[in-house]
């Protein structure tokens, strides 16, 4: 369902900005943006422009001009490539890096710039994301976030990786599919998917900026070091 809407987005935004955009045309622009969307057919929509953002406390709706039809989804620039969707909630929803409870967080490594990652441990993502947080120069903070109803075993990984010995390893292992042996202690989960829910973390990973910038889902190492003001550097893990 979720592709269904990128895809309904996508040609209202196009329809929207190249009226002259022929239905034949549509299958390979959205092809060109989207690759692995299986095409069956393109159908004409009475939609008129302008195209009107409507933000709500439930999240981004977009509302054609005419005030008749409303949708939801997330709606990209092809020509920027850009999430314009993620931009207009990153834009709006921010909070002060310092007010975070750091200390309930892994201090995964250390570098040159701040970034904050909400994970859960069996999240595909976020074992993505993982993957490029070495060649990253930053001071990365990981708060063990389990979606309990997507991953009914997370919340228990979470635990395990935070009473750990190692947390470091513990986290590596666990986001490289590996099992991570139970343990059980004192620990910050409950108080983070509190936090989480407060501030309106819907997804993982959910990487929060040193400027306060939310952005959700998995990004590069390449993007992560443009969105901090970083380079890439193949900087290794140096907080074991």
């Amino acid at each position: 369902m979720k592709i269904v809407h990128h895809v309904f987005a996508l040609l209202v935004f196009t329809a929207a900005a190249t009226p002259a955009l022929a239905g034949e045309d549509i299958p390979a622009v959205v092809r060109q943006a989207l690759p692995q969307v299986d095409i069956q057919r393109v159908e004409t929509s009475e939609l008129a422009s302008p195209l009107y953002t409507v933000v709500t406390a439930q999240g981004i709706f977009y509302l054609d001009g005419s005030g008749r039809y409303l949708f939801t989804g997330e709606l990209y620039d092809l020509k920027t490539q850009e999430n314009l969707t993620q931009a207009t909630i990153s834009a709006r929803r921010r909070i002060a890096f310092n007010d975070l409870p750091l200390g309930d967080a892994i201090l995964y490594k250390k570098g040159l710039r701040r970034l904050a990652i909400f994970v859960d441990p069996d999240c595909p993502y976020c074992r993505k994301l993982h993957q490029e947080l070495g060649q990253l120069d930053a001071t990365v903070y990981v708060f063990l976030y389990p979606l309990a109803e997507l991953h009914p075993l997370a919340y228990r990984k979470s635990v395990s990786i935070w009473c750990s010995e190692n947390r470091i390893a513990a986290l590596d292992a666990a986001l490289g599919g590996q099992v991570v042996p139970a343990r059980d202690c004192e620990h910050p989960i409950d108080r983070t998917v509190t936090l989480g829910t407060r501030l309106g973390v819907r997804a993982t990973p959910t990487i929060v900026l040193d400027d306060g910038r939310w952005i959700e889902g998995y990004r590069s190492a390449a993007e992560l070091a443009r969105l901090v003001g970083a380079t890439p550097s193949g900087v290794p893990n140096t907080n074991r």
